[in-house]
């Protein structure tokens, strides 16, 4: 699918419907016999007509500093050999790689009554009070905190690798953008939003609640 210039892609893309689908959901524990089946729907959709489509992919940032496109590589040829032809939004998934809270326990994010001293924090992550998305009763940890500076600069380079990478692929001429997710269910929302339990509100974590003294301040 060639486009003559930007305008007409515009056009394009304001004629024709998006397929979403869970492909890459869970991208915390990546399983391709799981997304398999979601890219065969992709498939489904696009023999019905549909050629704009937009699920998550692994991003690469598969621990502190460390990057590896294994997967991310494995999940777009999965896509695209079953849907060659399709324009692709991917959903680029920025929560931390496993590792990172115990690099950085300061920019954990903690719920109302979790551990409040940094030495507390530490010895919970990893363990079973250290949940994700959804919460589960006993969590008193998420995972990183949206003050953390520390996140948004390794997100951002995360990010720019991940780019980096696509657009160098025989799938770039394929992307039309790239839809940024985190937080909870990756909709940029704080942990624990989704959760009537109050304790599952935050966030108390240490340099969380620093921000928020410094902001008070001001």
């Amino acid at each position: 699918m060639q486009f003559k210039d930007s305008q007409e892609r515009i056009e394009f893309l304001r004629r024709n419907p998006i397929f979403w689908s869970r492909l890459g959901y869970e991208m915390e524990k990546p399983d391709i016999e799981v997304h398999l089946r979601h890219a065969e729907r992709h498939k489904a959709m696009y023999d019905k007509g549909i050629l704009v489509h937009s699920c998550i992919v692994p991003v690469g940032w598969v621990g502190p500093d460390r990057y590896d496109y294994t997967l991310t590589d494995r999940y777009l040829e999965m896509l695209f050999s079953h849907a060659p032809d399709i324009l692709y939004l991917p959903r680029v998934k920025l929560n931390v790689p496993e590792g990172w809270c115990e690099a950085h326990p300061e920019d954990v994010f903690v719920y109302a009554g979790g551990p409040r001293t940094l030495e507390e924090i530490k010895a919970m992550i990893g363990t079973e009070a250290h949940g994700s998305h959804p919460p589960k009763p006993g969590d008193l940890l998420a995972q990183q905190s949206f003050f953390s500076e520390q996140w948004i600069r390794d997100a951002s380079e995360a990010l720019s690798r991940f780019i980096d990478h696509v657009e160098n692929s025989p799938w770039a001429d394929r992307i039309i953008g790239y839809h940024l997710a985190y937080g909870t269910a990756g909709e940029t929302t704080q942990w624990g939003t989704w959760d009537s339990n109050p304790r599952h509100k935050g966030d108390y974590g240490i340099n969380a609640t620093k921000a928020f003294l410094k902001y008070a301040e001001k």
